[in-house]
């Protein structure tokens, strides 16, 4: 991933790798594990290794038929440790051919939560993914992402 950050007058970039499995353990049940964020992000002349993440998650994915085409419901449980802090999220995301409408939630025990919606397009192996984060900080505003992802 290519990564570009604007707070205020700073501003931030660089550069991010995920690896990740995902293993289809029942009809409707996957499990997997992710590594996150192995890269650098630069600023002016300084160079800083981003804080990882490592996670473990399962999803539940129901196929569903609206009129004349395929959906799935999903249900995604995840628990992911950043920066020593175990953070513990849940996601619905509703698929469509083509469009999926995603939801979620984030907490952890030193009183964080957040919400987030977005919105995902995909054609072949391409997908782009568009979301906002809503959380308690309104100083910081509300984060917003795009998301340009292939399919090996």
């Amino acid at each position: 991933k290519l990564n570009y950050s604007k707070l205020y007058l700073q501003r931030y970039y660089g550069y991010t790798i995920d690896f990740g499995f995902k293993k289809n353990v029942h009809e409707y049940i996957d499990v997997g594990f992710v590594v996150k964020n192995l890269g650098y992000e630069y600023k002016s002349n300084d160079i800083y290794k981003i804080d990882r993440s490592v996670g473990f998650g399962m999803a539940f994915n129901y196929p569903i038929l609206l009129q004349s085409f395929n959906s799935n419901i999903n249900l995604y449980v995840d628990v992911v440790n950043e920066m020593e802090v175990d953070l513990y999220r849940i996601g619905f995301k509703f698929s469509m051919p083509y469009v999926s409408l995603m939801f979620g939630s984030s907490y952890s025990s030193n009183q964080y939560r957040d919400y987030s919606y977005g919105l995902s397009f995909l054609y072949d192996k391409w997908e782009v993914i568009v979301g906002k984060l809503i959380h308690e900080n309104s100083i910081l505003g509300s984060p917003g992402s795009i998301q340009i992802r292939h399919y090996f």
